[in-house]
Protein backbone atom coordinates (compact mmCIF):
# COMPACT_ATOMS: atom_id res chain seq x y z
CA UNK A 1 0.00 0.00 0.00
CA UNK A 2 1.18 3.50 -0.83
CA UNK A 3 -0.25 6.49 1.00
CA UNK A 4 -0.29 9.69 -1.00
CA UNK A 5 -0.43 12.96 0.89
CA UNK A 6 -1.66 16.13 -0.72
CA UNK A 7 -2.07 19.45 1.02
CA UNK A 8 -5.16 21.39 -0.04
CA UNK A 9 -4.49 25.08 -0.67
CA UNK A 10 -7.08 27.31 0.98
CA UNK A 11 -8.25 28.70 -2.38
CA UNK A 12 -9.26 25.17 -3.50
CA UNK A 13 -11.98 25.05 -0.84
CA UNK A 14 -15.38 26.42 -1.82
CA UNK A 15 -18.58 26.80 0.19
CA UNK A 16 -21.85 25.15 -0.82
CA UNK A 17 -25.39 26.53 -0.37
CA UNK A 18 -25.38 25.42 3.29
CA UNK A 19 -22.09 27.29 3.83
CA UNK A 20 -20.24 23.97 4.30
CA UNK A 21 -16.63 23.94 3.10
CA UNK A 22 -16.25 21.54 0.18
CA UNK A 23 -13.64 20.47 -2.34
CA UNK A 24 -13.98 18.87 -5.73
CA UNK A 25 -11.59 16.37 -7.16
CA UNK A 26 -9.20 18.37 -9.22
CA UNK A 27 -8.21 17.46 -12.76
CA UNK A 28 -4.70 16.75 -11.47
CA UNK A 29 -6.06 14.04 -9.13
CA UNK A 30 -8.33 12.62 -11.81
CA UNK A 31 -5.55 12.27 -14.36
CA UNK A 32 -2.54 11.61 -12.14
CA UNK A 33 -3.85 9.45 -9.31
CA UNK A 34 -7.15 7.84 -10.24
CA UNK A 35 -5.63 6.46 -13.46
CA UNK A 36 -2.60 4.81 -11.82
CA UNK A 37 -1.80 1.26 -12.94
CA UNK A 38 -0.86 0.42 -9.34
CA UNK A 39 -4.18 0.49 -7.50
CA UNK A 40 -3.22 -0.28 -3.89
CA UNK A 41 -3.06 3.32 -2.72
CA UNK A 42 -4.90 5.74 -0.49
CA UNK A 43 -4.99 9.50 -0.97
CA UNK A 44 -5.04 11.65 2.14
CA UNK A 45 -6.02 15.24 1.45
CA UNK A 46 -4.77 17.45 4.27
CA UNK A 47 -6.43 20.75 5.18
CA UNK A 48 -6.39 23.23 8.05
CA UNK A 49 -10.06 24.09 7.49
CA UNK A 50 -12.37 22.04 9.68
CA UNK A 51 -15.22 19.85 8.38
CA UNK A 52 -14.33 19.98 4.68
CA UNK A 53 -16.53 17.69 2.62
CA UNK A 54 -15.58 15.95 -0.61
CA UNK A 55 -18.07 16.77 -3.35
CA UNK A 56 -20.11 13.73 -4.39
CA UNK A 57 -18.46 13.43 -7.79
CA UNK A 58 -16.38 10.46 -6.69
CA UNK A 59 -17.10 7.82 -4.09
CA UNK A 60 -13.63 6.28 -4.11
CA UNK A 61 -13.09 5.01 -0.56
CA UNK A 62 -9.32 5.39 -1.00
CA UNK A 63 -9.67 9.19 -0.83
CA UNK A 64 -9.88 10.71 2.65
CA UNK A 65 -9.71 14.19 4.13
CA UNK A 66 -7.64 14.88 7.24
CA UNK A 67 -7.94 18.02 9.30
CA UNK A 68 -4.95 19.51 11.08
CA UNK A 69 -4.98 22.62 13.23
CA UNK A 70 -1.55 23.55 11.92
CA UNK A 71 -0.77 24.92 8.49
CA UNK A 72 1.37 21.83 7.99
CA UNK A 73 1.08 18.16 8.85
CA UNK A 74 3.41 16.51 11.32
CA UNK A 75 3.86 13.01 9.85
CA UNK A 76 5.02 11.64 13.18
CA UNK A 77 1.65 12.61 14.64
CA UNK A 78 -0.26 11.16 11.71
CA UNK A 79 0.99 7.67 12.37
CA UNK A 80 -0.35 7.89 15.91
CA UNK A 81 -3.84 8.71 14.69
CA UNK A 82 -6.63 6.35 15.59
CA UNK A 83 -9.31 5.07 13.18
CA UNK A 84 -11.79 5.05 16.06
CA UNK A 85 -11.49 8.80 16.57
CA UNK A 86 -15.02 10.08 17.00
CA UNK A 87 -14.52 13.39 15.23
CA UNK A 88 -13.39 11.61 12.03
CA UNK A 89 -10.54 14.05 11.45
CA UNK A 90 -7.78 11.56 12.02
CA UNK A 91 -6.95 8.28 10.40
CA UNK A 92 -4.45 5.50 10.52
CA UNK A 93 -2.57 5.24 7.22
CA UNK A 94 -2.31 1.68 5.98
CA UNK A 95 0.85 2.29 3.99
CA UNK A 96 4.23 0.79 3.66
CA UNK A 97 5.34 3.65 1.37
CA UNK A 98 4.56 7.36 1.19
CA UNK A 99 4.26 9.75 -1.77
CA UNK A 100 3.52 13.44 -1.84
CA UNK A 101 1.39 15.02 -4.53
CA UNK A 102 1.32 18.76 -5.15
CA UNK A 103 -2.19 19.62 -6.33
CA UNK A 104 -1.04 22.77 -8.03
CA UNK A 105 2.04 21.52 -9.88
CA UNK A 106 2.34 17.73 -10.11
CA UNK A 107 1.35 15.61 -13.07
CA UNK A 108 2.19 11.94 -12.67
CA UNK A 109 2.85 9.29 -15.26
CA UNK A 110 0.23 6.53 -14.89
CA UNK A 111 3.00 4.09 -13.86
CA UNK A 112 4.52 6.33 -11.18
CA UNK A 113 3.21 4.39 -8.16
CA UNK A 114 4.05 1.02 -9.72
CA UNK A 115 7.61 2.19 -10.27
CA UNK A 116 7.79 3.54 -6.73
CA UNK A 117 6.44 0.29 -5.32
CA UNK A 118 8.87 -1.84 -7.35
Amino acid sequence: MITIFSFIPKNYIKYNNNNDPTISLFSSIKTSILNQTYVSWELILVTNIDNVLLNGENNDSRIKIVYTTDSYLNLNTLFKFNNNDTDNHQMNPQCKYISFFDLEHDVWNINKLQIQYN
